[in-house]
Formats: structure tokens, C-alpha cells, sequence
């Protein structure tokens, strides 16, 4: 049998014998998302070792449950966005950006996973695909036709272990969930993949609010290549724990025998000059606006003694879940009115399925203990780009980051998000049974377009969906970094696997794509390609 071994902080983690007779050795270079699921796919080659390096070690032990509980998720100190955020060196990069041209000159904190499972033991756990046209799109810039969504299925449906929803358990009728069986497949896994054991009960009034505004719910679901309306989505969260599913749960942590070892460091020497490196960055800048609501919240839930009874007792209850409702769409015709021509012939050029605005709800618990609704909105279409480059050869020194929020030249990203935040004004006032108080932020004098931009650069924070820096291309486009296969051009035996190696980050929430990639690249590498 081979083996993998995983270099983590002083330990090394074997998930197979060690084959001695093993003729081939891969090296994964990080233990992220995309890192474990290709190498535990890679292993089970029975002729093929694998290493892989990882900076950190295991989130269950130094982020706690912070990272292990959904509905702690939020109340994680170092997700803070401003510069003085409180470090969490053992589970965040703490990485900052330059100041934000389109923020207003804010440097921003951009939480990245420095731990095993990288940003999949950080990030909020919304599983569901872009839309057929987004990786159709994908598939003609690289050449490669297996990059179409009916191609791309068998590797999404690979990796989850679905959970259709517990009705039991939610206890929650008027949260229906829509979905398409076939979008899983029953044999695939580990990762768990359901629908949350509790909802948040102003999720379904904001549901109401989608609706209300032209948002209908999507018969199909968000897996099935289609986004648009509104609809309730699975979690990365395994329904029999409650618990967070990442790739080092679901991938990893069934196998893995730990000893102790000594690392050491070696430098790598430049052996291609790609202009793409680190360049096309493509991120989804998210704001919004707050209402008091007079509902119980699951900030406030949380603090209520059954609510770790529920989680204990049958792996339910506030603890057990985070948020789970989005809906998205195409900036509507009477606000589109208002977006400059050349906006609108760049957007023009996005495949006729790609959303533009994606809305998402959720809740809060201000200090008094007064329930706070969240209506957001993120870009899913953005056309500004930035880049990530390197300061120092000093490899502890940190990037440079640049998001490029709101810098795209026709300026559509920031009329789109203008418009996008008209609509989430539109939402809370159909719901105003619930609502307790005028809005909270921006407040009701922030009226004109020119003062909402403001406020929408001075709140941006990011959704921590950045990618494309590695970009896949074809041979002669001088931004390719990788090609189909994801092999670094000019360098034998590299790949790029994970958001940087994708050309561009399709819309909505991108870590299924992610877990994807690895797989279709695994295979790739297992066939000889």
C-alpha cells in the first residue's frame, strides 16, 4: 500500500503503509481544500506515495469551536475585517491588504485558513454550484470541453455524501426545501453535505422578503447549474454531529496515525517567468444593512440553556447551523435603467445565466440583547481585478494584496452594487411586521446614489472568495499560468489545484468547485495526464 505523509507543524501523519517499492512520490504543497482531497485521492493509487506540507495543524485544536460548530461561526474573534483584528496566528494567515482604492483607502483583513483543511475549517459552509454557463465559459477559454457542467457533475457528485433535509429536526415547515435528487450521487463522499438541523426563524421571514420582490423560489435548487430566485441550500455539516465537514474531517481524519518528526526548510528556485502569476485576482465584495427585528435570533437563542441541550441530545438546535438561505439575480430592468452603456456592455459579455447580485440573510444579537437583521448583498459578477505579488524574498514577509474592489474601468461593479443595495431596501420593507426599528446602517438619510456608494466602499468586507491568480488557459494566452490539466507551463511535474488555478471565480460561493477541481485532477494525474 502507499502512503501519505503530512507535514504539520512537528508531525507527520500517515493515512497507508509506507510501500518501499513505491516508484512514485507526489508532493502536495499545502493541506488547504483542494490540497487533502487531491492527495487522499492520489493515495489510493496503491503505487503512488504522497507528502503533504502544511504551515498549520489540526482547527478542532486551536480554533476549537470557533471552526467545529456552525453556529459559533460568526462570534470567531480574528474574522474581524479591520486592521487591528485580533491574530489567531495557529488557524489564520493574518493577512492585510493595501489600502483599497475602491474602500475608500481601508486596509482590509483577509482571513485564509492556516491550519489543515485550509479556508474549508473558516469558511461559512454554503455548498452549492455555479451555473452551467459560468463553467461553460470555462471550458471554452481553456479549450477543454470536460470543463462543461454536465462534464464537471461526476466530480462535484464525487466528493458529497448528501443528507436530503430532517424535517424531525428542523422543525420548520415554512422553510421548505427544494431540491433535485440526481444533482447527488449516493455513492459519493466523504464530504457531508446537508441541510442544516435548525433554522434561524427570521431566515424565513427574509424569505418571504425574496419573494416579495420578484425572487421566486428555484424549483431545482442551487446545485443543478441554475441560480436564480431564491432557494435553501446544504452546508458542508455532517447531520449526525451537528459539526463542521472540511477536508481534513471527511478526507483525512478516518486514517491518519501521527509521529513525531523534524522539519526543515528549502529554497525553491524560479524556474519560469509566467506573467500571470499571481495577477487576475477576482474577489466578491459583500455590504449591506441592518434593521432591528422583534423575533428571537440565533445570536440570542445560543445563550439559551436547551440550546446546547439540543445540540448534545440529537445534534440540533442553534449550535447545529448558520444561515442556509440565498437568492440571486440580474440587476432588474427599471434599476438596470440607471447603469452607464459601457457598464452595461461589459456586463453583456458574462453568459446569459450568470447572476449579478447575490442576497443573503442573517441575524445578530446587538449588546442589549435586541434581535438584528442582516440584508446583504455580494457582487457575483465582478469585473475589477487585483493581483497578490511578493515584497521580499524573505519568504516571512507577507504579500501584497490588492482586491481591486470597485476598480474596473467602466466603473459597473459600483452602479451594480448601488443598485443591488436599492434592493435590499426594498426587501426589509416587506417585511415590516417584524422590523422595530427605522434601518439601523446607513440609516434613512442615506438617500442619493453618490451617498450609497459611499457607504457601500466605506462597509465593503470581503466574502473571502478570492481566485484566479493561477489561471487555466491555453498555451498561447499571456495570462495562463496553468493549462486544462492545471500543470504550471515551463515547469515539468507542477500543478496548481485549488481557486488560484480556476480563470475566473464562478458565481456564488465557490468551495464545491474547489472540491471538484481536485477530483478531476486527480484523476487526471491517476490516468497519466
Amino acid at each position: 500500500m502507499p502512503y501519505t505523509t503530512m507535514l504539520v507543524g512537528m508531525n507527520t501523519l500517515h493515512i497507508a503503509p509506507l510501500n518501499k517499492l513505491s516508484l512514485t512520490i507526489k508532493i502536495v504543497i499545502g493541506g488547504g481544500t483542494a490540497g487533502i482531497t487531491l492527495a487522499v485521492r492520489l493515495a489510493q493509487n496503491t503505487s503512488t506515495s504522497v507528502a503533504i506540507i502544511e504551515a498549520g495543524a489540526f482547527y478542532e485544536v486551536d480554533n476549537g469551536n470557533y471552526s467545529v460548530l456552525p453556529g459559533l461561526y460568526a462570534a470567531s474573534p480574528f474574522y474581524a475585517t479591520t486592521e487591528d483584528f485580533q491574530r489567531q496566528p495557529l488557524a489564520d494567515w493574518g493577512l492585510v491588504t493595501t489600502a483599497q482604492t475602491g474602500a475608500l483607502n481601508r486596509k482590509i483583513h483577509y482571513a485564509q485558513g492556516k491550519t489543515l483543511s485550509g479556508s474549508s475549517a473558516l469558511n461559512a459552509m454554503a455548498y452549492h454550484r455555479g451555473t452551467s454557463g459560468s463553467y461553460a465559459r470555462w471550458a471554452k477559454m481553456v479549450g477543454d470541453d470536460s470543463y462543461s457542467f454536465p462534464n464537471l457533475l461526476p466530480y462535484f457528485q464525487k466528493s458529497c455524501k448528501f443528507s436530503p433535509p430532517d424535517d424531525a429536526k428542523r422543525q420548520t415547515p415554512n422553510a421548505t426545501v427544494k431540491f433535485v435528487p440526481s444533482a447527488f450521487d449516493a455513492a459519493g463522499g466523504p464530504l457531508e453535505v446537508s441541510y442544516s438541523n435548525w433554522v434561524d426563524p427570521a431566515l424565513t421571514w427574509f424569505e418571504r422578503a425574496w419573494v416579495a420582490i420578484g425572487l421566486p423560489i428555484n424549483a431545482k435548487g442551487f446545485n443543478s447549474g441554475s441560480l436564480n430566485g431564491t432557494s435553501w441550500i446544504p452546508s458542508t455539516i455532517n447531520p449526525s454531529t451537528g459539526e463542521r465537514s472540511s477536508s481534513e474531517s471527511s478526507f483525512l481524519q478516518r486514517s491518519i496515525e501521527v509521529d513525531n518528526i523534524f522539519l526543515e526548510e528549502y529554497s525553491i528556485p524560479v524556474l519560469a517567468d509566467l506573467p500571470g502569476v499571481g495577477q487576475n485576482l477576482q474577489d466578491q465584495p459583500i455590504f449591506g444593512l441592518s434593521q432591528g427585528i422583534d423575533i428571537p435570533v440565533q445570536g440570542r437563542l445560543l445563550q439559551e440553556p436547551e440550546a446546547l441541550e439540543q445540540f448534545l441530545q440529537n445534534a440540533s438546535g442553534p449550535f447545529s447551523s448558520l444561515n442556509g438561505l440565498i437568492a440571486f439575480e440580474k440587476v432588474p430592468p427599471r434599476l438596470r435603467m440607471n447603469i452607464s452603456q459601457p457598464a452595461l456592455d461589459s456586463l453583456r459579455k458574462l453568459p446569459d445565466d450568470w447572476p449579478e447580485v447575490e442576497y443573503l440573510a442573517s441575524t445578530t444579537a446587538a449588546p442589549d440583547g435586541s434581535s438584528i437583521g442582516l440584508l446583504s448583498a455580494a457582487l457575483s459578477a465582478p469585473l475589477s481585478r487585483g493581483s497578490v505579488t511578493i515584497a521580499s524574498s524573505d519568504i516571512s514577509v507577507p504579500p501584497v494584496i490588492d482586491l481591486g474592489w470597485y476598480t474596473d474601468p467602466t466603473q459597473a461593479d459600483a452602479q451594480v452594487a448601488v443598485a443591488a443595495f436599492k434592493r435590499l431596501r426594498e426587501a426589509i420593507t416587506t417585511v415590516s411586521d417584524i422590523t422595530t426599528t427605522p434601518e439601523l446602517n446607513p440609516g434613512p438619510s442615506v438617500e442619493e446614489d453618490e451617498d450609497v456608494l459611499t457607504y457601500i466602499q466605506n462597509t465593503t468586507i470581503p466574502l473571502y472568495h478570492a481566485g484566479g491568480t493561477c489561471a487555466m488557459g491555453r498555451r498561447n494566452d499571456t495570462g495562463a499560468v496553468v493549462d486544462a490539466q492545471a500543470r504550471v507551463y515551463g515547469v515539468q511535474g507542477l500543478r496548481v489545484v485549488d481557486m488560484s488555478a480556476v480563470p475566473f471565480v464562478p458565481p456564488g460561493h465557490p468551495q464545491s468547485t474547489a472540491y471538484m477541481l481536485a477530483e478531476k485532477i486527480a484523476d487526471a494525474i491517476q490516468v497519466g495526464n
